[in-house]
């Protein structure tokens, strides 16, 4: 008696599965790069609604003329404070993750998973055919038993590898997390500090405030690994040691025996400058490490072998068959997608948020506005001071509503 023809499953239902998956990372991907480019995209649209070009290429001097037609100071610009260096480097960190190519890069584990798995399922009549050959065998055999018991060491060191892997990936994810953390608030501290301290002149305020938006920057090229060089403006110093300029600053400041806040406030800011130097040499080596395309490869292969054991059960039923492997691909895909995520620290669904580095920034700039407000007002204490277009949009600039005699206006220079 002839044995019956095993039904196989139809093109379709093989093809449809993992592609329909495929076709859903892709929509997740594209939600991510939508959703990180939204608020560029209103940045983009606020900008077009500022003055013009001409207006915005402007470099500003505010002076301070005396009614009587005595000598001045000139104070320099309000928008001093980035370089234009600093400004397309801090453009360049909003635009920096969720990249096109970042998101395939992430989804490329799971995306090749899911591609093996029609060519796999296509695989199975010659796999068959060649295991137990037609003119030998009426039909395969029930190796059900033999599967599961391959399956179960197999299973474990699939488990196991892909468990340490996704370990490495969160730790380090953690670890990155941690140290940037640290750095930020060491960064944010020392302008604080700075804050609170005596000082003989206020410049040396708002150059620890210039100092530490150096650091900040330097932090910014080491999270996109990028050097000052790939920029289209140089900067104008060298922002790799900038911060070290603080320790000549503060030998200006007085830590004698009746300053003890000085005295203190100074051991904490050099301590800190200390620690920012060791936790950037910590985490550049962690920083850009991805797990290695031969990990990578031992990883698929291992998800691979264990789809195979599925494969060849059976389950008297193709539909009951063809579900427990598109389960199976499934199941390694979406575990290869996390694991790559995780391994991605600044793009993907799992990513460290560096959104606050923007805000430090913005208060080192503030608290440098309010550093040459205050150097302003001690300098006219005995006047009343009448204020003509100086940006209303500054920190600070309230507080010369009420001060005498001299005419403040804003000379402007084209360039």
């Amino acid at each position: 008696m002839a044995a019956e023809p095993e039904i196989r499953p139809s093109p379709l239902e093989i093809i449809l599965p993992p592609f329909a998956l495929i076709f859903v990372i892709g929509i997740a991907g594209l939600v991510l790069l939508l959703n990180s480019h939204c608020k560029r995209i209103m940045l983009l649209f606020n900008f077009k609604r500022r003055p013009t070009c001409k207006e915005e290429k402007t470099s500003s001097t505010v002076k301070l003329f005396d009614i009587d037609n005595e000598p001045s100071p000139e104070y320099t610009e309000f928008d001093n404070f980035y370089s234009a260096f600093d400004k397309e480097v801090i453009e360049s960190l909003s635009t920096a993750h969720n990249r096109p190519l970042d998101l395939f890069i992430i989804a490329l584990p799971a995306i090749t998973s899911l591609a093996l798995c029609p060519l796999t399922l296509y695989l199975y009549v010659p796999l068959v055919n060649f295991l137990w050959p037609p003119e030998e065998f009426a039909a395969a055999p029930d190796i059900n038993d033999a599967v599961a018991c391959f399956l179960a060491p197999a299973g474990l060191v699939y488990a196991t590898s892909f468990g340490f892997a996704f370990q490495q990936a969160l730790s380090k994810q953690h670890h990155i997390l941690e140290k940037v953390t640290s750095e930020i608030s060491m960064v944010d501290q020392i302008a604080t500090f700075s804050t609170k301290m005596t000082l003989s002149c206020s410049s040396i305020r708002r150059h620890i405030y210039k100092a530490v938006k150096a650091e900040a920057i330097f932090m910014i090229l080491q999270l996109l690994d990028r050097e000052p060089s790939s920029y289209k403006n140089k900067p104008t110093e060298d922002i790799k040691v900038k911060i070290w300029s603080i320790v000549d600053l503060l030998r200006q400041v007085d830590t004698g025996a009746k300053q003890h806040v000085n005295r203190v406030l100074c051991d904490k800011i050099l301590s800190h400058i200390m620690k920012l130097n060791s936790i950037c040499s910590d985490r550049i080596g962690v920083l850009h490490t991805k797990i290695h395309p031969v990990k990578w490869l031992f990883l698929e292969s291992l998800g691979f072998f264990s789809f195979i054991g599925i494969l060849l059960l059976r389950a008297y039923s193709y539909r009951m068959e063809l579900v427990m492997c598109i389960i199976t691909v499934f199941s390694i895909s979406m575990l290869c997608y996390v694991v790559s995520d995780l391994d991605s620290p600044f793009s993907g669904f799992f990513r460290v948020d560096l959104s606050v580095l923007s805000f430090v920034l913005q208060k080192l700039e503030s608290m440098y506005l309010e550093s040459l407000m205050e150097e302003v007002e001690s300098t006219l204490s005995g006047g009343i001071v009448k204020v003509t277009e100086i940006p209303s949009e500054k920190p600070g600039i309230k507080k010369m509503n009420a001060m005498k005699r001299e005419v403040w206006y804003k000379e402007k220079s084209f360039v």
